[in-house]
């Protein structure tokens, strides 16, 4: 099978321009743009939901935990959320009294 070239030459390479000898570039890969932080990410959350940045923080780490492993392949930085604390079922959270004086009033 022969190729047509323009220039009569019998050497047609591809990774050059039929009629003009111009050498294409490789297409490269853009580098990859840093994300969001985790504060930004729960104060945008925590704006968008309207709710405290606290709620924003939380929201933000519930999606972290709940990412697919392809995605913590793609961003290791998912893998240093810790789990969340759970708390036993049925138990209720420890009430502080407000303190008393002590001693003799008059």
């Amino acid at each position: 099978m022969s190729v047509y070239s323009p220039s009569g030459s019998g050497n047609v390479h591809v990774d050059t321009v039929m009629g003009g000898g111009k050498r294409v570039p490789p297409k490269r890969k853009a580098p990859a743009k840093k994300g969001m932080g985790f504060q930004a990410a729960a104060a945008s959350a925590a704006k968008s939901a309207g709710v405290s940045p606290k709620a924003g923080a939380a929201m933000v780490a519930a999606a972290t935990r709940s990412a697919s492993p392809a995605a913590k392949r793609a961003n290791p930085n998912l893998k240093k959320v810790p789990m969340a604390k759970k708390t036993a079922v049925g138990t209720k959270k420890a009430v502080t009294k407000k303190a008393t004086k002590r001693g003799g009033g008059k």
